[in-house]
């Protein structure tokens, strides 16, 4: 019944599931509108609260079951990444960057430019994420952001720790040999 359920939940509209976002808010105002009428009945019986109760148990019970799940992409891993550099023939430049870095900020547009060199691919990934975790314990990473620029082997032919040679790596990559 579950797999039914969530073929059908597919095929709402993408409002819908905004509910699986807004969801527990919409159920702690009901309990809080509940509760007040309740609280203003002055011939209250143990067991009506108690009945109470258990319905919406059940009522959370039933929506935490059925509500829509948005899928999450699968995670890609640190061996996928460097194959995919191998498979491309390029040279790739890794910029490991953490989340609360003020400088990997600042950085990340001079790192962004780039992106439009020929034979360079650019990946920026975050430390606190796979496959940047996995990379950054195997490079032995000490700071962020460190840059490190890969072959097409995948072999690393240079590390930058906190600095980016921006216009070095494009000139070098613009007059068509790339450093070895």
């Amino acid at each position: 019944m579950r797999c039914t359920m969530n073929r059908l939940l597919k095929k709402l509209p993408r409002q819908a599931f905004y509910v699986n976002i807004y969801g527990y808010l919409l159920v702690a105002i009901v309990l809080i509108v509940a509760a007040l009428i309740l609280l203003s009945i002055d011939s209250l019986a143990v067991l009506d609260a108690i009945l109470f109760l258990g319905v919406v148990a059940v009522l959370i019970g039933a929506w935490r079951y059925f509500r829509p799940r948005l899928p999450r992409p699968p995670t890609p891993s640190a061996d996928l990444l460097i194959a995919e550099i191998q498979m491309s023939g390029r040279y790739a430049l890794l910029s490991l960057e953490s989340t609360y870095c003020p400088l990997c900020m600042m950085t990340g547009q001079r790192t962004d430019q780039l992106r439009q060199v020929d034979n360079l691919t650019v990946y920026r990934l975050n430390v606190h994420t796979e496959p940047g975790r996995t990379l950054y314990l195997r490079l032995n990473g000490r700071v962020t952001p460190t840059y490190y620029l890969i072959s097409p082997d995948g072999e690393v032919l240079d590390e930058w720790p906190f600095v980016l040679p921006v216009e070095t790596l494009r000139n070098q990559f613009t007059q068509g040999g790339a450093t070895t």
